[in-house]
């Protein structure tokens, strides 16, 4: 955990219940105490707890104490994450931030707010931690002299192995998917969409809930078209596998919306449960897409979701991209 001081917040707003115009109160359920400040943090707590015992277990400590932590995107000092040394008081919550580096890849970067998490958990078991002053000694008696055990400073054993387990959770999570790819660049794209776009996200969701099976791989040479779907499916015991293919080399959010319209795609075939065998997936698409002449005696088929899928996802990453360049 990296060391930082920065001046107290002036106001944070915690709106835990709400007055309508005759004073009377709406809505007092619980605010959640950990909480991301855009859509791709959002989006990364909710999976987290979705996806890792350790995660939602890191959470619940949170939720039974007096604090509130805010995740938010950013750069720390040589780490991919840091607890920042700034407690503000808003009565009667304590208030924590977490900043986070989210472009590395999905795994590490939930590992990383999942070590942070415990660290505030750490300074929230201490009712005396109230300042920005007592955080930093709280962490220096706690972790003892940082340069003799040769790690960052403010370390705890706790942390490190909260970081490692939350890891662990979300690659098991990861190995089980169903859509997956034997390529490093092609994960990454498939992690690039899932955080920053509502639809790839949705797309990735939706293919899990199904009995398909879908391998991305990259392809150098493709002639006139970003990517296909592999006309031929595999049948074994209660799965149908797909292969999709998207070229490469190309723009990462071009890449990773291509990647978007070839799930569609598998989608569509999922949703169509009586496709078993390469037969019945040519005359799906002859039924349902549009036809056209890709050389070499072949014909190729469209849908008008997929290219609908692609767009929708090109924007959403364009928009997520803006975002990150105002920051």
């Amino acid at each position: 955990m990296q060391k930082w001081t920065l001046l107290t917040r002036a106001a944070v707003g915690l709106a835990l219940s709400c007055i309508n115009a005759n004073g009377a109160f709406q809505d007092n359920r619980p605010m959640p105490r950990v909480r991301g400040i855009d859509p791709v943090t959002r989006r990364l707590l909710h999976d987290a707890a979705e996806r890792s015992p350790t995660f939602r277990h890191l959470i619940d400590v949170v939720n039974r104490t007096d604090g509130i932590v805010y995740i938010e995107p950013g750069a720390c000092k040589h780490v991919r994450a840091c607890l920042l040394m700034s407690v503000t008081i808003a009565w009667p919550n304590r208030v924590l931030h977490i900043r986070v580096d989210t472009r590395d890849d999905v795994p590490a970067v939930v590992a990383a707010i999942g070590h942070e998490l415990q660290h505030a958990a750490e300074a929230l078991s201490e009712a005396g931690v109230r300042s920005d002053g007592l955080i930093e000694a709280f962490f220096e008696r706690r972790s003892g002299n940082p340069s003799s055990r040769g790690q960052l400073e403010f370390e705890t054993d706790a942390a490190i192995k909260a970081g490692d387990a939350v890891l662990l959770d979300i690659m098991a999570y990861r190995r089980n998917r169903h859509v997956r790819s034997n390529d490093g660049k092609v994960l990454e794209l498939i992690e690039r969409g899932e955080i920053r776009s509502e639809t790839f996200w949705h797309l990735l969701d939706a293919l899990d809930g199904t009995d398909v099976i879908v391998y991305v791989e990259p392809k150098a040479k493709l002639r006139g078209f970003g990517g296909y779907l592999v006309h031929h499916i595999t049948v074994a015991g209660e799965q149908r596998y797909l292969r999709a293919v998207v070229k490469s080399p190309g723009s990462v959010d071009e890449l990773t919306a291509l990647v978007a319209h070839q799930l569609q795609h598998a989608r569509e075939v999922a949703e169509a449960l009586g496709v078993h065998d390469d037969d019945g997936l040519r005359r799906f698409f002859e039924r349902s897409g549009q036809t056209f002449d890709c050389g070499d005696e072949h014909e190729c088929y469209e849908t008008q979701a997929a290219n609908d899928i692609q767009r929708a996802v090109a924007e959403e990453l364009r928009v997520s991209s803006d975002r990150a360049v105002r920051r």
